[in-house]
């Protein structure tokens, strides 16, 4: 109780309701005002626990991070797995820093970081003898165990270790069935992939709510944005360019997994239509779906910024960079 009290959370006095007179078995419901989550703390003579609508009970003296709507509205999935730079963290947390140049992303979105399984022995990039496979797991679990280390602390940060390999499609589909209710948007990005320049999520939310049957998918190219070099049919269509709030997109049939963002709804819709496929790269199913109907409004990305514009994002190679 007496904790209770002490602590410092900024709460509308018109919104609370509390009795703090009695000592035993007291309980107090608090609510805010601005959409966000119910805290219910209930004190007794022995223990104290506070109660989010995320299912977080924590001990005496520990209290989960106050969350409202905007902040879970959008989540961020980075995906990880064996590189030789393991058990080093280095690469993900240069992409993890570069979170800060999405302008307008709350600080505590959801994020969850996946590290992915070892191809299995069949794989024709895992015929590992047994010693070296065992080497590769240890290693793994390392890395695995420095993530968790590293991001204990955030409360908005979940580190998730697959038992079986994936692969980005595969931890796609995972995350997608562990978001809360209340998200509605996800970035997607490699564990080598960093931004590098800033990104208005603002715009990019904005965009997608004034033209939701234009644009679906936003990528963030490594490259300078041009044309898919064996004919850009979606490039060259009358309303390839959206302009929203100083961003602007640009349709193409290109497609990538590389960083990139899409509504909850519109994943799930696509991942049901790739089927078994699913635990794979997605470049070369997307790309034959889209072909395939020639439907360059469902199957189509956008790529982030103007044609010709130079990229957003930065490759660090974590398949083959060392001692990073």
């Amino acid at each position: 109780l007496l904790l209770l009290r002490q602590t410092n959370v900024l709460l509308d006095e018109n919104v609370v309701h509390n009795n703090w007179e009695s000592m035993g078995g007291m309980t107090s419901n608090v609510s805010n005002s601005n959409n966000c989550s119910m805290i219910t703390a209930t004190a007794t003579a022995n223990t104290t626990t506070t109660t989010t609508n995320t299912s977080t009970n924590t001990a005496a003296g520990q209290y989960s991070y106050y969350y409202s709507k905007a902040d879970k509205e959008t989540a961020i999935l980075v995906t990880t797995n064996w590189i030789p730079s393991a058990p080093s963290i280095d690469l993900v947390k240069e992409v993890m820093d570069s979170l800060n140049l999405i302008e307008g992303l709350s600080p505590k979105a959801p994020t969850y970081i996946v590290i992915d399984h070892i191809f299995p022995e069949s794989h024709r990039d895992g015929k590992k003898n047994k010693e070296e496979r065992i080497a590769l797991e240890v290693t793994l679990e390392e890395y695995s165990f420095n993530l968790m280390k590293e991001y204990m602390h955030r409360d908005n940060v979940h580190v998730i270790v697959n038992k079986v390999n994936l692969h980005i499609g595969g931890n796609i589909n995972k995350t997608l069935e562990l978001l809360e209710p209340e998200t509605k948007y996800l970035y997607v990005l490699q564990h080598d992939f960093k931004f590098i320049k800033p990104i208005n999520h603002t715009a990019i939310i904005l965009a997608m709510k004034t033209y939701p049957q234009r644009l679906k998918h936003v990528r963030f190219n490594k490259k300078t944005n041009v044309p898919k070099r064996r004919g850009d049919v979606c490039w060259y269509e009358p309303d390839a360019q959206i302009h929203v709030d100083g961003a602007n997109f640009t349709k193409t049939c290109g497609w990538s997994d590389n960083n990139h963002f899409s509504s909850v709804e519109h994943y799930k819709r696509l991942i049901k239509e790739l089927g078994s496929t699913i635990n794979r790269p997605l470049e070369a199913p997307m790309q034959h779906k889209m072909y395939q109907f020639n439907n360059c409004s469902e199957w189509a990305q956008h790529v982030y910024g103007s044609p010709w514009q130079g990229r957003h994002i930065l490759h660090l190679d974590g398949r083959n960079s060392f001692g990073v």
